[in-house]
């Protein structure tokens, strides 16, 4: 588990750790959530990074006040939690341009049956989101792969070991030049959130967070 106190050495009143999937690091809104320590001055921030599930648990047990992800629909429903939209995002498919079906313009589900498909790692939201959406479809890929490295799994797909399904935005985070994206007929929604105990809805240190990804 890698930690980044942005306040370091500095004292504060209170202190407060945040969650946060590796790819919203290099997002623009984490930036800002970053720049909290330099105009927030008592309170000081931390971030831990983990995958959605295993973040929201701890956000559960009051060892996180918030995380930054995305929650399973189990996760999205559960009573105890809410969760403010961050970045409204779609799953891509993202193929090796040499590919039989890099030259369509959408891809479907069913078009990936027989495909070695790569996923995210079963922990995550995005694991639960897209498997999901196979079920519902009828069709379970006959290979598939787990990863939830993106640097790894663009590797692979250059190199042809797969097709991955990612979302939008992270994959324009990872751009690699032999690679194309290609929407999918059958739209997956894969957002980000900001998801804390709801009864720690108005908290003092929760505030300058939800202020700072509602404006």
């Amino acid at each position: 588990m890698a930690l980044i106190d942005a306040h370091q050495g500095q004292g504060t009143l209170d202190h407060a750790f945040i969650g946060v999937i590796p790819p919203v690091g290099r997002m623009y809104f984490f930036l800002n959530s970053l720049a909290l320590n330099q105009t927030v001055k008592n309170i000081n921030y931390s971030f831990v990074d983990g995958s959605s599930h295993a973040l929201i648990e701890k956000v559960k047990n009051t060892t996180l006040l918030a995380s930054f992800g995305t929650p399973s629909q189990e996760e999205l429903d559960d009573g105890l939690l809410e969760h403010q939209l961050v970045l409204e995002d779609h799953v891509v498919a993202v193929l090796p341009l040499q590919h039989a079906l890099a030259s369509k313009s959408e891809i479907g589900l069913s078009d990936l049956a027989y495909e070695n498909v790569i996923l995210p790692q079963k922990d995550t939201g995005a694991y639960s989101i897209i498997s999901t959406a196979f079920s519902l479809a009828g069709i379970k890929p006959r290979q598939y792969k787990e990863c939830s490295q993106i640097d790894i799994v663009m590797d692979m797909v250059e190199n042809n070991a797969g097709i991955a399904l990612f979302s939008s935005s992270i994959v324009d985070l990872y751009k690699r030049e032999h690679v194309v994206t290609i929407p999918l007929k059958q739209k997956i929604n894969k957002s980000i959130y900001l998801s804390f105990l709801r009864r720690n809805r108005r908290n003092k240190l929760l505030t300058p967070v939800m202020d700072m990804v509602t404006q």
